[in-house]
Protein backbone atom coordinates (compact mmCIF):
# COMPACT_ATOMS: atom_id res chain seq x y z
CA UNK A 1 0.00 0.00 0.00
CA UNK A 2 1.48 3.01 -0.95
CA UNK A 3 1.06 5.88 1.71
CA UNK A 4 2.40 9.47 0.33
CA UNK A 5 4.91 11.62 2.95
CA UNK A 6 3.77 13.83 4.62
CA UNK A 7 5.85 17.21 4.66
CA UNK A 8 5.02 18.46 7.88
CA UNK A 9 6.76 17.14 11.34
CA UNK A 10 4.40 14.72 13.17
CA UNK A 11 4.34 14.64 16.38
CA UNK A 12 3.81 11.88 18.86
CA UNK A 13 2.38 11.25 22.23
CA UNK A 14 3.45 8.38 24.36
CA UNK A 15 3.20 6.94 27.42
CA UNK A 16 3.84 3.87 29.34
CA UNK A 17 2.05 1.46 32.07
CA UNK A 18 3.18 -1.28 34.68
CA UNK A 19 0.91 -2.25 37.12
CA UNK A 20 3.47 -3.90 39.79
CA UNK A 21 6.21 -2.52 39.00
CA UNK A 22 9.15 -4.24 37.98
CA UNK A 23 7.40 -7.70 37.03
CA UNK A 24 4.34 -6.48 36.20
CA UNK A 25 1.79 -6.23 33.65
CA UNK A 26 2.43 -3.46 31.33
CA UNK A 27 1.38 -1.09 28.73
CA UNK A 28 2.11 1.52 26.05
CA UNK A 29 0.38 3.53 24.16
CA UNK A 30 0.87 6.45 21.12
CA UNK A 31 -1.14 8.87 19.82
CA UNK A 32 0.48 10.05 15.83
CA UNK A 33 -1.23 13.93 14.60
CA UNK A 34 0.24 15.93 12.03
CA UNK A 35 1.41 19.57 13.01
CA UNK A 36 0.54 20.93 10.31
CA UNK A 37 -2.52 23.74 10.87
CA UNK A 38 -5.35 21.06 10.67
CA UNK A 39 -3.39 18.92 13.02
CA UNK A 40 -5.06 15.69 11.94
CA UNK A 41 -4.65 12.43 14.58
CA UNK A 42 -3.29 10.13 11.90
CA UNK A 43 -2.80 6.95 14.28
CA UNK A 44 -3.98 5.87 17.69
CA UNK A 45 -2.43 2.36 19.11
CA UNK A 46 -1.35 0.70 22.12
CA UNK A 47 -0.52 -2.86 23.30
CA UNK A 48 1.19 -4.09 26.37
CA UNK A 49 3.80 -7.38 27.33
CA UNK A 50 3.14 -9.39 30.48
CA UNK A 51 6.56 -9.01 33.12
CA UNK A 52 7.96 -5.54 32.29
CA UNK A 53 8.68 -2.81 34.03
CA UNK A 54 7.20 1.09 34.02
CA UNK A 55 10.62 2.18 31.65
CA UNK A 56 10.85 -0.47 29.48
CA UNK A 57 6.64 0.65 28.41
CA UNK A 58 7.74 4.07 28.36
CA UNK A 59 10.07 3.92 26.18
CA UNK A 60 8.43 0.94 23.67
CA UNK A 61 5.40 3.71 23.37
CA UNK A 62 8.38 5.69 21.61
CA UNK A 63 9.89 3.18 19.40
CA UNK A 64 6.18 2.00 18.29
CA UNK A 65 5.38 5.09 17.11
CA UNK A 66 8.32 5.94 15.40
CA UNK A 67 8.69 2.36 13.99
CA UNK A 68 5.27 3.03 12.45
CA UNK A 69 5.78 6.38 11.08
CA UNK A 70 9.15 4.87 9.62
CA UNK A 71 7.23 1.62 8.34
CA UNK A 72 4.88 3.93 6.76
CA UNK A 73 6.95 6.62 5.21
CA UNK A 74 4.77 9.11 6.69
CA UNK A 75 7.24 11.64 7.53
CA UNK A 76 11.17 11.88 8.08
CA UNK A 77 10.81 14.88 10.78
CA UNK A 78 9.36 14.06 14.35
CA UNK A 79 8.89 15.35 17.77
CA UNK A 80 7.92 13.13 20.52
CA UNK A 81 6.20 14.28 23.55
CA UNK A 82 6.51 12.22 26.84
CA UNK A 83 5.49 12.47 30.81
CA UNK A 84 9.32 10.18 31.32
CA UNK A 85 11.75 12.39 32.43
CA UNK A 86 14.34 9.58 31.91
CA UNK A 87 13.32 8.86 28.45
CA UNK A 88 13.60 11.94 26.99
CA UNK A 89 16.76 12.79 29.00
CA UNK A 90 17.63 9.68 27.65
CA UNK A 91 16.86 10.11 23.86
CA UNK A 92 18.70 13.60 24.17
CA UNK A 93 21.66 13.38 26.40
CA UNK A 94 22.22 9.15 25.72
CA UNK A 95 23.02 9.37 29.60
CA UNK A 96 22.41 6.17 32.31
CA UNK A 97 19.96 3.40 30.42
CA UNK A 98 20.27 -0.16 32.44
CA UNK A 99 21.55 -3.00 31.00
CA UNK A 100 18.42 -4.68 31.04
CA UNK A 101 17.06 -2.41 28.17
CA UNK A 102 19.77 -2.54 26.35
CA UNK A 103 17.39 -4.39 23.67
CA UNK A 104 14.66 -1.38 23.64
CA UNK A 105 17.64 1.24 23.49
CA UNK A 106 19.29 -0.44 20.88
CA UNK A 107 16.02 -0.59 18.66
CA UNK A 108 15.57 3.35 19.42
CA UNK A 109 19.56 4.23 18.51
CA UNK A 110 18.29 2.43 15.32
CA UNK A 111 15.28 4.39 14.54
CA UNK A 112 16.46 7.66 15.81
CA UNK A 113 19.43 7.26 13.08
CA UNK A 114 16.80 7.16 10.30
CA UNK A 115 15.19 10.54 10.87
CA UNK A 116 16.07 13.45 9.18
CA UNK A 117 14.70 15.35 12.12
CA UNK A 118 13.61 14.23 15.57
CA UNK A 119 13.30 16.31 18.97
CA UNK A 120 11.63 15.61 21.93
CA UNK A 121 9.67 17.16 24.70
CA UNK A 122 8.87 16.37 28.08
CA UNK A 123 5.64 16.93 28.85
CA UNK A 124 4.17 16.63 32.59
CA UNK A 125 2.40 13.98 33.27
CA UNK A 126 -1.42 14.09 34.54
CA UNK A 127 -1.68 17.97 33.60
CA UNK A 128 -4.35 17.65 31.63
CA UNK A 129 -3.06 18.10 28.00
CA UNK A 130 -5.09 16.33 26.02
CA UNK A 131 -3.16 14.09 23.85
CA UNK A 132 -0.60 12.74 26.33
CA UNK A 133 -4.06 12.32 28.68
CA UNK A 134 -5.15 10.11 25.73
CA UNK A 135 -1.57 7.93 25.44
CA UNK A 136 -1.67 7.76 29.01
CA UNK A 137 -5.20 6.14 28.89
CA UNK A 138 -4.34 4.14 26.07
CA UNK A 139 -1.26 2.50 27.64
CA UNK A 140 -3.20 2.00 31.05
CA UNK A 141 -6.25 0.16 29.46
CA UNK A 142 -3.50 -1.78 27.22
CA UNK A 143 -2.20 -3.39 30.59
CA UNK A 144 -5.44 -3.92 32.41
CA UNK A 145 -6.65 -5.66 29.32
CA UNK A 146 -3.46 -7.65 29.09
CA UNK A 147 -3.55 -8.47 32.81
CA UNK A 148 -6.98 -9.58 32.47
CA UNK A 149 -6.74 -11.98 29.45
CA UNK A 150 -3.80 -13.69 31.49
CA UNK A 151 -5.80 -13.98 34.51
CA UNK A 152 -8.70 -15.57 32.61
CA UNK A 153 -6.38 -17.79 30.31
CA UNK A 154 -4.50 -18.89 33.80
CA UNK A 155 -1.58 -17.59 32.18
CA UNK A 156 -0.63 -14.88 34.63
CA UNK A 157 2.15 -17.07 36.32
CA UNK A 158 5.75 -15.19 37.07
CA UNK A 159 8.61 -15.70 35.00
CA UNK A 160 12.24 -14.50 35.84
CA UNK A 161 14.22 -12.89 32.65
CA UNK A 162 17.76 -12.70 31.98
CA UNK A 163 18.94 -10.45 29.83
CA UNK A 164 22.15 -10.89 28.09
CA UNK A 165 22.73 -8.91 25.01
CA UNK A 166 19.59 -7.84 24.09
CA UNK A 167 18.10 -11.07 23.86
CA UNK A 168 15.71 -12.18 26.12
CA UNK A 169 15.13 -16.13 28.20
CA UNK A 170 12.22 -16.78 30.35
CA UNK A 171 12.31 -19.05 32.85
CA UNK A 172 8.84 -20.62 34.50
CA UNK A 173 9.05 -19.77 38.80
Amino acid sequence: MYRPMISSKLKLYTDGSCRTNPGGVGGWGVVIRTSDHNEDIISIMSGGEPNTTNSRMELMGVIKGLEVVHLYGLSDMVTVYSDSKYVIDNCTKFTNYPSDEADLWERYFSLNDVFKDISHVWIPGHTGHPLQEIADTLATNASGDLKAWLEKTNQNRKRKFNFTRGKTSSTKQ
